[in-house]
């Protein structure tokens, strides 16, 4: 997928999404403090990272899309307290410095289904291995094999409307054989 493209619109496809309500949840499940130095890992439009500014003191916020990054600076810039704690990088994550430890690290919105290629992942583990501080969390989401097979995954489809046009998002399944 081309987040470059998807940039300008993501924000008005997810307008609905409780970002608020997912940060407590995991603020309840992993206890976020204000001493916190946090990594989010395909942070898009900084939503998330916006909302665990509230709980600790610093958030490394990366993407690959330079949009996404570019449209996340943008809106923080607005924000005051958010602002002066979240660093946004165009960053691939397997390309961070060994330098830096955190107290977690965060992949949400199934940012971590997009790691397919097994060397890559691989990579990707190693590199949170080495800049996880001891006793730290990774959070992260991802596809549910056993449901996918029970279930099934259908087509999807949103639209939204921007000034006298609707645009439409739509998600088409393949099936590799």
């Amino acid at each position: 997928m081309n987040f470059n493209k998807y940039a300008d619109y993501y924000d008005l496809f997810y307008k609905k999404k409780n970002y608020s309500d997912e940060v407590r949840k995991i603020h309840k499940i992993i206890k976020l403090n204000k001493k916190d130095n946090i990594l989010e890992v395909g942070c898009g439009t900084g939503q998330h990272s916006i909302e665990l500014a509230k709980y600790v003191n610093q958030i490394h916020a990366i993407d690959k899309s330079e949009k996404m990054i570019k449209n996340a600076k943008k809106k923080v810039k607005k924000l005051k307290k958010a602002n002066k704690k979240i660093i946004f990088n165009v960053k691939d994550i397997v390309k961070l410095s060994n330098k830096v430890k955190y107290d977690k690290i965060i992949m949400l919105f199934h940012v971590f289904s997009y790691f397919v290629d097994d060397l890559y992942l691989k990579k990707v583990f190693k590199k949170l291995n080495n800049i996880l501080n001891p006793a730290g969390y990774i959070i992260f989401d991802c596809w549910n094999y056993s449901y996918v097979n029970k279930y099934g995954l259908s087509d999807s489809s949103r639209e939204i409307e921007l000034k006298n046009y609707f645009i439409k998002r739509l998600g088409k399944l393949k099936k590799i054989k």
